[in-house]
């Protein structure tokens, strides 16, 4: 008789516990459901500040955005093989054949991408050894097509680059950047 009421007891105590982890662990996981939807919505966007998330070959090693647009940004390439970089684009959304729905990744547009500081096209390709790092200048445009911005105020979009490899004259179109976020300054 003894055991049986320490058994209860025991049950009792095991059906306390249960119920408790059930209770807190419905509150944590409907914390953990609201706090992902407003991340996905971008809610917290202005707490984390700016990042930049590249493609594999590639490393944003830093990125600044000015107010009247334009982003300069270092990377590092490391494609496995030297590049020749003729043009480049930054924009908020991307076009349904995934290229940028604004600004051309062609060459010799106005407000033409630098590479080091020097303009670059098809003629005068900025040559990059795999390995090795450079700055690029570019016009980044919002999602209506605007590249001008307030002191602060978040850009997120993507990069892309227009390049040949040596000794071919086909271009390849790559977007080099899956995530940026950059506050103009």
């Amino acid at each position: 008789m003894f055991e049986k009421g320490k058994q209860r007891r025991h049950a009792l105590k095991l059906q306390s516990a249960m119920e408790y982890l059930m209770t807190y662990g419905w509150a944590i996981l409907i914390i953990a459901v609201v706090l992902g939807a407003l991340f996905s919505l971008g809610v917290f966007g202005n707490l984390l500040g700016n990042h930049c998330v590249t493609t594999p070959g590639w490393s944003c090693i830093s990125a600044t955005l000015s107010t009247s647009g334009t982003l300069t940004m270092k990377i590092g390439q490391a494609t496995g093989s030297t590049i020749n970089i003729q043009g480049a684009a930054c924009s908020a959304t991307a076009s349904s054949s995934g290229y940028p729905a604004y600004g051309a990744v062609g060459v010799g547009t106005t407000g033409s991408p630098t590479v080091g500081g020097a303009a670059i096209s098809a003629s005068a390709p900025a040559t990059v050894a795999n390995g090795q790092t450079f700055t690029l200048t570019v016009p980044c445009y919002s999602s209506s097509g605007s590249t001008t911005y307030t002191l602060g105020q978040a850009f997120t979009g993507f990069v892309w680059l227009n390049y040949t490899l040596p000794g071919s004259t086909s271009p390849i179109i790559a977007q080099i950047t899956t995530s940026l976020t950059e506050k103009a300054s």
